[in-house]
């Protein structure tokens, strides 16, 4: 697991998503243009499996090539299993990990290989792998001369260790340094109906992640605690009657800059979601409040979305409250489908 947020329903962006059950089994390629802009492309192989992802993020003007591109690909071996994953930035660098399992399945170790042969200091924040935005499918990504040069040049180490029970529940991660010692290790546990509701960073903070969840088993509540019991961030889920997400209150740290040096704050967010006739999310609306506080707290932003049949997004108008600008986005899609030779 790379992150926590994994675990979590992510905000809806115009990052496109590619779990969506409206799309056709032979559905092969999405590509997605905003404003005449390519900005994603999800890839899938005849199995339905997500081989690769692409994204560009906007920046600004003064930026070299106005975005930032990541890219995510996944290759994996004829009998299902993952053994190599790209994960590319184009600012950030370059890194492909593979993957090796015991025989029972229940061990993998992560290998890496990163463009660490490659001096780069004095190009920070220059976005100097911005060749990423031609590469916008697999194949073209896996015969790359960059990525082969990443393959030949990047210094191999063990990264990750992962352990998982007969059932396939994670139990444990490792973590290695560049000598490839352990550098920290996480443990999990689960309630009897086999949900996760705690992780153990092992770490100085001696944090935690505690989750909750409803009687229908959907996440109710995910909280870091710190060892002293303080509560670092959590997020909170309310659902509808159709198993729905309403509701989500998030507690937000965040960093004010004044004439008195860097400070920070805390305040509790909300965000409200409503749906159309399609289950997807029509508008989602976000409010600040501080605690204990008996009102909805300040509206700062709204967000309004059309979909085409497909149910990708169409349209997506930004409306912010406080310095009363309305932004909206257009959006257009190309689609490729499995060949029936595939």
């Amino acid at each position: 697991m790379d992150s926590d947020e994994e675990l979590f329903h992510s905000d809806l962006g115009n990052d496109i998503t590619y779990d969506n059950r409206a799309i056709p089994d032979t559905l092969r390629q999405v590509v997605q243009f905003g404003d005449g802009v390519l900005l994603n492309v999800i890839e899938y192989d005849q199995n339905r499996r997500l081989i690769f992802k692409y994204y560009k993020q906007y920046v600004g003007e003064f930026w070299n090539g106005h975005y930032i591109t990541m890219i995510t690909a996944n290759v994996y071996d004829e009998e299902g299993y993952l053994i190599r994953r790209y994960d590319l930035h184009s600012n950030a660098g370059l890194k492909v990990t593979y993957y090796e399992y015991n025989w029972l399945g229940t061990t993998i170790k992560h290998y890496r290989r990163e463009n660490d042969y490659a001096q780069l200091d004095s190009e920070i924040n220059t976005n100097p792998f911005r060749f990423l935005e031609k590469i916008t499918n697999r194949a073209d990504l896996l015969k790359h001369p960059k990525i082969a040069e990443l393959e030949i040049k990047g210094k191999k180490r063990l990264a990750e260790l992962t352990g998982y029970s007969l059932v396939g529940k994670m139990q444990k991660e490792l973590y290695y340094d560049e000598r490839e010692q352990v550098s920290s290790h996480h443990s999990y546990g689960y309630n009897d109906q086999g949900l996760l509701i705690l992780v153990n960073y092992n770490d100085e903070d001696k944090r935690r992640l505690e989750l909750e969840y409803t009687s229908s088993k959907e996440l109710k509540k995910a909280l870091v605690i710190a060892g002293l019991g303080d509560t670092s961030w959590f997020d909170e889920y309310s659902y509808d009657l159709k198993g729905r997400i309403k509701q989500k209150v998030s507690f937000v740290r965040k960093e004010d800059m004044s004439e008195f040096g860097l400070g920070i704050y805390s305040v509790y967010g909300k965000m409200i979601y409503q749906y159309g006739v399609d289950n997807a999310i029509s508008r989602s609306d976000y409010y600040e409040f501080e605690k204990n506080k008996n009102n909805d707290g300040e509206h700062l932003s709204t967000t309004l979305y059309r979909r085409n049949k497909e149910g990708f997004v169409t349209e997506r108008r930004e409306i912010e409250y406080r310095t009363n600008e309305s932004k909206t986005f257009h959006y257009k899609y190309v689609y490729q489908s499995l060949k029936k030779s595939d």
